[in-house]
């Protein structure tokens, strides 16, 4: 076939994997005598690979003429070139003059603009022509240049057109353009040798039925003899001179083009199987590739289709399901399900036979997308295009997801559309973990202004909004997990679903509903069928019934200290909503701790975290058997001993006993008895446990005549014998030993690392003997801790009292106890809190010195013991403890720096037998306590103080105030005026609570510094030398230097010391400008001006309102903060 002309360019394409390939696609042109359209043929070439390789096969570097007006533009184009591997010179010219003056040279390419103001592209190729040169030429053009109606341009030799726009490509375009260029020279050369090659070849393969091709070693196609033309992937005529990359994927391409080079080298036959799509029919071929040359190989292929076709579909049916991880659905030209894989059942909940022959609008639309967005993706994809966008849709069970959709039309040959291949994407997480990180971002935002209580509602309200809830609640519990209240309900619950008269915020968890589930199963709990729950107690009269509901719990430090709960969501809730929830739970409760809690509190709890995490880390060594079978477990696997074995020296009587072995016919050596004293003068001190190293026995005879510590009766079959000591703090503890049944070669190292694992679970059987101790030692000091915790945090005294009995009753496992607390003033003992008592009418409430137990106790200071069991009882008193069943009783002084606090008893029902740690607990714990009472005592007497402290202040500042205004008579009342302005300004400005206080502190002390300036100057009923105001000047500074040394006063210093500085920086004392005047100055200084110049002074009548505020006005930006003053005038008309 002649070629008159070749257009291309470059992609790159979806495919149905979805994967995407770069690939050119080629317009070969025919045109007729009159240069009319004639015929076309359409390739494409997958040109994945980096073309950067193909340019070793041409000269480096390249002469390049460019024919362009804009030398940036030029520049451009070579960079591009030198950055895809393509060293060129080149040279650009912009008219007919230049270009053919750049002709005279050797040129291997020309890129020129297509349209240029004095010269053209056309002209250009016909010059070129005219010279009968065949240098390739490549168009730059635009989009809008509709190059399909040039066929004269493509017919007089121009290679190829490129979009400006898509320059990326130009590299491989000027590669392909010399590949083009060279091979037809070399076509036109052998032309004529073809030509009789085909005919002789010719008649032999017409009587053939296979499909038979000739390669050359680098897989083209060069012959294709006419003998079934029926089983060609094109036709002959197109698809010689193509690479096998055309007809086959890359992977594959290059595994048979390596087929044919193992051929021509081995000069041997290769073998492979394929399959082909040939006339929308896939085929299925056995091939035999045999060399005929060095350089070139025969291919014949034979149809095995029948055979393969059952084996394919099964393959390819299974490889799809398989393989594909996001959900793919394929539809007819209607829309209607056709196949579906698994991906999208798990996605969409719906099967293939659910889905079979319904749209997936019918299954699967959220009514998220308006009708419009499905219209205009309709219009897309009917027109042939992909469709690509995230779409919001419903699954089988009612849960919304979010998926990239990705549509592509199926299209026939013929240009109609016949199926539609759509892959989904879940995004549902990604999107989910978005909004709950927006959501995370507005609250801790929104945290900054806002108190706890609007914080917490505003946590239930985004909760609500990510899941689609109706109404939410927050709690928080108690410490000691018993009660807990409600802190917050959502802005929604209030005003819609929940009107309860007189609700209790604060009960017993043990009184709770099912919503308290998440509590006793320390995990997140959903009840999507609420009214079906047996254990549920219903909703108190004005709240809205419960359908369904997610309640999370919020744990820190192993202890639950919160429950947030959603209800009400139209669908069920699922493990989304969980983590939604738990998320910005765990946001909110970081919140509250961080707005809760003091630098105090961090260092006790992180104490405390410590003394957990000891317990913890003890508590996994605390078995004996359970260290050893892990040990056991470790050297069995890692040495492959058959034997391991664990004895412990009892040092009070210097034995060895045998506490672990996996065999049990191990015994201790006779030679080494049980009974066997460790001397220094012994033999067997040499031994490991003596010398308190590894000792390995690998060799027969010191197998035989060792000593070790444990012998096996079958001691013939013993390869190694390892002792290893077990050390602390430099003292033997006991010796583990491994026999080995196989060779191993120990190395110095190995030794070494032995010794220490065998150290680490000696320090594990160590520490597992302590253990008992170790608990009883952390409850008690979690218990002080405790005590010390509700101390610092200034809990409620009767919390904290009520805590610590609990604590008692816990640690000391007595079933009653009663704090009573002494009031000296009425020498009596008060009862501030109990537990246990069955009824509290039996329990005196007040008691004198001397009467009762307590009396008694009170009174003689010391540890009162009465088992009640014994005879000589008060028979009133033993009236009373037989009503409640107590049988034994401690009465425990409570004492504080010599002073009596009050009095803790402990009352049990059944015979104590308290040994000694018991009482040493119980009197660190009655310490303690008298301690925290003390403690609250001073607090309150601390806090009384500081209040009456602060007034005293505030009543000495209004006392120099008046003083002030005493001293100059002409400003009387102006302290008092300005002072209550400045506040009303300030608190426009956003300025709060304590910082308005300092505003009016400040305003009181505005002038103090005019006490440190004459009288004379001060009552000078002129005006002022220029000496005299420079003093004057100076009382700023006079007011700093006397205020400066009250710490009390430092918050108040901006007004006095900065209220004469000037928005401009001509004022005093310190010339400040702008924003580095403090703000309470500012203010101040509007307030200051406007009062004197509205005010009768010796020198000047007071100025109108009016007129006042309009000097304000115009020294805004001058003498005044320009946002102040605007404030400040609105202020004035409300005034």
């Amino acid at each position: 076939m002649k070629v008159d002309a070749v257009y291309s360019c470059s992609s790159n394409i979806e495919r149905l994997d979805p994967l995407l390939s770069e690939v050119n696609f080629f317009l070969l042109v025919q045109f007729n005598i009159q240069k009319s359209f004639l015929n076309h043929i359409r390739f494409m070439q997958n040109n994945t690979m980096n073309f950067k390789n193909q340019s070793r096969f041409f000269q480096s570097p390249l002469n390049v003429l460019v024919i362009d007006d804009d030398p940036s533009d030029a520049e451009n184009m070579i960079q591009i070139l030198r950055e895809q591997g393509i060293e060129v010179h080149w040279v650009r010219v912009e008219d007919e003059t230049g270009y053919v003056q750049a002709l005279e040279s050797p040129k291997d390419i020309i890129l020129s603009k297509w349209v240029l103001p004095r010269f053209n592209g056309a002209t250009a190729l016909h010059l070129l022509r005219s010279y009968q040169s065949e240098i390739p030429i490549i168009f730059i053009v635009a989009d809008d240049i509709d190059f399909q109606k040039s066929p004269e341009v493509l017919q007089d030799g121009a290679v190829d057109f490129l979009l400006k726009d898509c320059l990326r490509f130009l590299g491989q375009t000027v590669i392909k353009s010399l590949i083009l260029s060279q091979m037809k020279l070399e076509n036109e050369k052998t032309a004529e040798e073809l030509a009789i090659s085909e005919a002789e070849l010719r008649a032999l393969f017409l009587s053939m039925r296979d499909v038979i091709l000739v390669l050359s070693r680098d897989g083209i196609y060069l012959q294709i003899p006419q003998t079934n033309p029926d089983l060609l992937f094109r036709p002959a005529d197109e698809l010689l001179g193509c690479h096998l990359s055309d007809v086959f994927p890359r992977d594959q391409a290059e595994e048979y083009l390596q087929k044919i080079q193992n051929a021509l080298d081995s000069q041997q036959t290769q073998y492979i199987e394929y399959a082909l799509l040939i006339g929308n029919k896939k085929i299925w071929f056995e091939a035999s590739i045999s060399p005929i040359s060095n350089e070139k190989a025969i291919w014949v292929a034979r149809d095995v289709s029948y055979r393969k076709l059952t084996e394919n579909q099964l393959q390819l049916q299974s490889a799809a399901i398989s393989s594909a991880a996001n959900a793919i659905l394929i539809t007819d030209q209607n829309g209607s399900i056709e196949w579906v894989n698994a991906a999208f059942t798990k996605l969409t909940g719906y099967t293939f036979d659910e889905a079979y022959g319904k749209k997936p609008g019918d299954l699967v639309k959220s009514g998220v997308q308006d009708s419009h967005f499905y219209q205009k993706m309709w219009e897309d994809i009917l027109s042939g295009k992909s469709w690509q966008g995230e779409v919001i849709n419903r699954r089988k069970d009612g849960q919304l997801y979010s998926e990239k959709l990705t549509i592509t039309p199926v299209i026939h040959e013929n240009g109609e559309i016949r199926q539609f291949v759509a892959i989904k994407e879940d995004v549902t997480e990604q999107r989910q973990n978005e909004n709950i990180m927006q959501s995370r971002l507005r609250l801790h935002d929104f945290s900054i202004n806002h108190s706890l209580q609007e914080l917490l509602q505003e946590t239930l309200d985004e909760i609500e909004k990510l899941t689609g809830s109706q109404v939410g609640f927050f709690h928080f519990l108690s410490d000691n997990q018993e009660n807990i209240s409600l802190r917050a309900w959502s802005k929604r619950t209030i005003e819609q679903y929940c009107h309860v008269q007189n609700y209790q915020p604060r009960y017993k968890i043990s009184q709770a509903g099912v919503w308290v589930d998440c509590v006793w199963e320390r995990k997140p709990v959903i009840h999507n069928h609420f009214s079906d729950l047996p254990h549920k107690k219903g909703m108190p009269e004005g709240h809205v019934n419960i359908e369904r509901e997610l309640v999370v719990p919020v744990i820190r430090n192993n202890k639950i200290v919160a429950i947030i709960g959603v209800g009400n969501k139209p669908v069920d809730y699922s493990e989304r909503d969980v983590q939604i929830v738990s998320r910005l739970a765990d946001l909110a409760w970081d919140i509250t701790e961080i707005k809760a809690s003091t630098e105090s509190l961090k260092v006790h709890l992180k104490r405390q975290e410590q003394i957990a995490a000891l317990g913890r880390e003890l508590a996994n060594y605390r078995e004996l058997s359970r260290i050893c079978s892990i040990a056991e477990n470790f050297f069995v696997n890692i040495l492959g001993c058959r034997t391991f074995s664990v004895a412990l020296i009892d040092k009070e009587n210097q034995k060895l006993e045998i506490i672990h072995t996996s065999d049990q016919q191990i015994l201790l050596n006779p030679e080494f008895s049980a009974s066997t004293e460790f001397h220094q003068s012994s033999p067997e001190y040499q031994l490991a446990i003596g010398m308190r190293s590894p000792i390995v026995l690998a060799s027969p005879e010191q197998i035989h005549n060792g000593v070790y510590f444990f012998k096996n009766p079958e001691i013939h079959n013993i390869k190694i014998i390892c002792q290893l000591p077990l050390v602390i703090d430099d003292q033997p503890i006991g010796i583990i030993e491994l026999q080995c049944h196989q060779e191993r070669d120990f190395q110095s190292e190995d030794i070494e690392w032995l010794s220490v694992v065998a150290n680490q679970v000696g320090l594990s059987i160590q520490n597992g003997k302590l253990f008992s101790e170790t608990q009883q030692r952390i409850f008690e000091l979690t218990t002080l801790a405790t005590i010390d915790t509700a101390v610092i945090e200034h809990m409620e005294a009767q919390n904290t009292y009520s805590m610590i009995i609990n604590q008692v009753v816990t640690g000391l496992k007595v079933d009653a106890a009663v704090l009573f607390l002494y009031r000296s003033e009425e020498e009596i003992l008060e009862c501030a809190c109990q537990t246990g008592y069955y009824d509290e009418s039996h329990l005196p409430r007040r008691i004198l010195l001397g009467e009762s137990l307590a009396g008694n106790t009170a009174l003689n200071r010391q540890i009162l013991h009465v088992n009640f069991d014994e005879p000589g009882i008060n028979e009133f008193l033993l009236d009373t403890m037989n009503e409640e069943g107590f049988r034994e009783y401690f009465g425990i002084p409570l004492i504080a720096d010599s002073q009596l606090i009050g009095v803790l008893e402990l009352l049990h029902r059944s015979p104590l037998q308290p040994d000694t740690n018991w009482v040493r607990f119980l009197k660190i714990i009655a310490n303690q306590t008298a301690i925290a009472v003390k403690t609250y005592q001073l607090y309150n007497s601390v806090q009384q103080a500081n209040q009456e402290l602060l007034k005293a202040y505030d009543l000495t500042i209004e006392g120099w105030s008046k003083a002030m205004d005493m001293r100059d008579e002409e400003t009387e009342n102006h302290t008092k005026r300005v002072t209550n302005l400045a506040i009303h300004l300030a608190n426009r400005l956003g300025f709060k609570n304590e910082q308005l206080l300092f505003i009016q502190r400040g305003a009181m002390l505005h002038d103090i510094g005019k006490l440190g300036v004459p009288d004379r100057i001060l009552s000078k009923p002129g005006h002022l030398t220029e000496d005299e105001w420079r003093i004057m000047q100076r009382h700023p500074q006079f007011a700093f230097n006397m205020l400066v040394p009250i710490e009390y006063l430092h918050t108040c210093l901006d007004i006095p010391y900065c209220h004469h500085e000037k928005w401009d920086g001509t004022g005093y004392p310190r010339k400040l400008k702008g924003d580095q005047i403090p703000l309470a100055a500012r203010l101040f200084a509007i307030v200051d001006v406007y009062d004197a110049l509205t005010s009768d002074r010796p020198y000047r009548k007071a100025w109108t309102p009016e007129k006042a505020k309009e000097y304000i006005r115009e020294q805004s930006g001058k003498h005044f903060d320009p946002n102040i003053v605007e404030v400040f005038l609105e202020l004035l008309e409300e005034y």
